[in-house]
C-alpha cells in the first residue's frame, strides 16, 4: 500500500511523492486486514499495489486475466 499527498495521483510507482506505508505481503486469504505504517503526514491518495497474479488470473496477450479487489476501507489509527 501507497499513499501520496500530491493533488494527482503520480505517473508511476517507483515516483518518489509515493511513501510505502506497508511492507510486501504474500496474501492467499479472501479477506485480510493490512496494517498501515505509522506517519506524521497525512494523505489524499492511497494505492493498492498487485504485483502478482495466480496462474489462472494472468491470461493471455488476446485475453488478459483479471484481478479485482472489490473493497478497500481505511480506519483511523487508534
Amino acid at each position: 500500500v501507497f499513499g501520496t499527498a500530491a493533488s494527482t495521483a503520480p505517473t508511476t510507482i517507483t515516483d518518489p511523492a509515493w511513501t510505502a506505508l506497508s511492507a510486501r505481503k504474500l496474501q492467499k486469504e479472501r479477506h485480510t486486514l493490512i496494517k498501515l505504517s505509522d506517519s506524521t503526514k497525512a494523505f489524499r491518495m492511497l494505492a493498492v499495489w498487485i504485483t502478482g497474479a495466480p496462474p489462472a488470473s494472468i491470461g493471455t496477450p488476446t485475453a488478459p486475466g483479471r484481478v479485482s479487489v472489490n473493497e478497500v476501507e481505511v480506519f483511523p489509527a487508534k
